[in-house]
């Protein structure tokens, strides 16, 4: 990472005071007694937003244009619609709100082939729509059925995704614990390396940034979200995440065959069950 990069995420924003506010204009409309008050226009949004800052709110002082890219920075709070005229702001079912203006957590699962469709792009191969069910091309049943390809990262897409996070912390990381969460994007180290607290939050982070990838792939295909899309997940702490480390290891180990020399390879051994799958 250069300097100039690391002196940006050092510089960028911190978005903490910004969702507190839009979770308080949110509940503002709620005590109104409103049905639909979980849905806003942006021009309503930031009407809000000026009443609850005597009208001292500012985009740019996030760093955003407008308010419309504004409601951008904080996709795992807000769904944002800019199919209508004006754009319209959502708050997300699945974000626990609180009297107290706390940070919301982010309380549900993704369904696991959707999951795996989006992160695993260490396996190689596409993944397709097909019967209802995100599945490996490989692996459908109908090799002919003109199935619909899903969203799968690249890697140079989640190392982004990784950068963009730590833009949005960088002014909340300890000096202590800098080298060590700058490592974990410079060398694509695993979640693991990361504090307990930062851990739960790129979690929190990349479960937003997945689920607005697969909602926008279904709109685009004109294809209904599944029901099942969302389940309720386990708290923060508990939450667990086996196929993004499944991912990142074998992202690891793909490095690791790259850089090996020819009597490395010649003292490689591989599982048999993981030779017969390529294989076939």
């Amino acid at each position: 990472m250069t300097d100039d990069t690391r002196d940006a995420i050092d510089a960028a924003p911190d978005l903490t005071n910004l969702e507190r506010l839009v979770i308080s204009a949110f509940e503002h409309t709620r005590s109104t007694g409103r049905k639909d008050w979980t849905v806003m226009t942006v021009p309503v949004l930031k009407n809000r937003l000026l009443d609850l800052t005597n009208r001292e709110f500012s985009a740019a002082s996030f760093g955003a244009a407008s308010m419309t890219e504004l409601v951008g920075l904080l996709p795992e709070l807000v769904d944002l619609d800019t199919s209508t005229r004006p754009p319209r702001v959502r708050l997300r079912d699945n974000t626990a709100t609180s009297a107290s203006g706390s940070v919301p957590h982010l309380r549900y699962q993704i369904r696991r082939d959707l999951w795996n469709a989006v992160v695993d792009f260490g396996r190689g191969e596409r993944y397709v729509w097909s019967d209802g069910a995100a599945v490996p091309e490989s692996e459908r049943r109908d090799p002919t059925e003109d199935a619909k390809v899903l969203p799968t990262l690249t890697r140079e897409e989640e190392l982004g995704w990784r950068a963009n996070f730590l833009g949005r912390i960088g002014p909340q990381i300890a000096d202590g614990e800098r080298e060590r969460i700058f490592g974990w994007l410079e060398r694509q180290l695993s979640t693991k390396v990361l504090p307990p607290e930062v851990q739960g939050r790129w979690s929190d982070y990349l479960k937003a940034r997945v689920l607005d990838r697969l909602r926008q792939w279904f709109r685009m295909h004109e294809l209904p979200e599944p029901t099942d899309l969302l389940s309720a997940g386990a708290s923060r702490t508990s939450e667990r995440t086996d196929t993004y480390a499944l991912e990142e290891l074998r992202a690891l180990i793909v490095r690791c065959v790259h850089n090996m020399t020819w009597e490395e390879l010649s003292d490689l051994r591989l599982p048999a069950r993981a030779l017969l799958w390529v294989r076939r």
